[in-house]
């Protein structure tokens, strides 16, 4: 787990709209941004770099887009510089077999499809639902799995069992994400059985998700297993979670986003995803940040999620 987020120093001085202040945004900043390493770097494997498109081959680098307010899957370190996270550590030992360096670029979670569309982009890693929606431009490669999750203030514990349950309350989610849909399906239901519109709080980062409740501005906040297990973790007693089984989004798989007029480059992604799984990395990333019992998935699939 991530144990030096600015989410874990903020909760525990109780700080609310100054939070998060510190953290690289590249909508803010567009900088790139320095990934910690967790691991050894892999050795290059010259049949999967091969694999690699020559210009991107060429050039050493592989662009890569993430959100870093999602820990444990990524955040910014206790430095306020590097980046760190399960996806990070992925992403990093993907780059060194295929014979490349991972150039960072942190974005906001909803700028990062449209990137990786129009090119900015060669991948992206930010525990992005592998979705039919959002393969017109992208493909993905398969790496993990993930399900909703509701997480509120202990002394609310029992009182959102449901999605249901919220007509009429406030929520807070991350613009851009399934959950942040899925709130405005479920309003639409509130309303056409005649009760109270849900109030939907949309935030460009996580670590707003998480204020919001802790503040008192949401009464639920909705995210992912991965992510609320890490918030529990770093909070102790403030929040408590609940899976809500009637969330319009089932658990699904997360995906490494690839241009889809890339081929070759989804291909040597996978192959590398492929290795990193056969000689035990993958595990070792997945136990290192917490996730290897909630989230894990070995499948390496293109476009596999439903």
């Amino acid at each position: 787990m991530k144990r030096t987020s600015h989410m874990a120093a903020a909760l525990a001085a109780a700080v609310t709209l100054a939070f998060g202040a510190g953290c690289t945004n590249a909508s803010e900043t567009n900088s790139t941004a320095k990934a910690k390493p967790s691991f050894s770097a892999q050795a290059a494997d010259k049949t999967l770099s091969a694999m690699v498109p020559a210009k991107i081959r060429t050039a050493g680098t592989i662009r890569v887009a993430t959100d870093a307010t999602y820990p444990p899957f990524e955040s910014v370190a206790k430095d306020n510089k590097t980046i760190e996270g399960a996806d990070i550590d992925l992403i990093n030992e993907i780059a060194s077999l295929l014979g490349l360096r991972a150039g960072l670029q942190n974005a906001s979670f909803d700028a990062i499809v449209p990137g990786i569309a129009a090119g900015k982009f060669d991948v992206a890693v930010s525990g992005i639902l592998d979705r039919p929606s959002r393969r017109e431009h992208i493909d993905f490669v398969d790496y993990a799995m993930n399900s909703t999750m509701f997480f509120v203030k202990a002394e609310n514990k029992g009182k959102f069992p449901t999605w249901a349950n919220t007509c009429g309350y406030s929520i807070a989610v991350q613009t851009g994400t399934s959950m942040a849909d899925d709130a405005q399906a479920v309003t639409k239901k509130c309303t056409a059985a005649g009760k109270r519109a849900i109030k939907i709080n949309n935030f460009r980062t996580q670590d707003e998700v998480v204020l919001a409740v802790q503040s008192g501005r949401a009464d639920v906040g909705v995210s992912t297993g991965g992510s609320t297990a890490a918030i529990v973790k770093q909070t102790g007693p403030l929040f408590v979670t609940s899976a809500p089984p009637d969330a319009p989004t089932k658990p699904g798989a997360l995906g490494i986003a690839v241009q889809k007029s890339d081929p070759e480059l989804v291909k040597a992604v996978q192959a590398a995803l492929k290795k990193l799984i056969e000689n035990g990395t993958y595990d070792r990333i997945m136990d290192t940040w917490g996730l290897k019992d909630c989230c894990s998935n070995k499948s390496a699939k293109i476009n596999g999620g439903t």
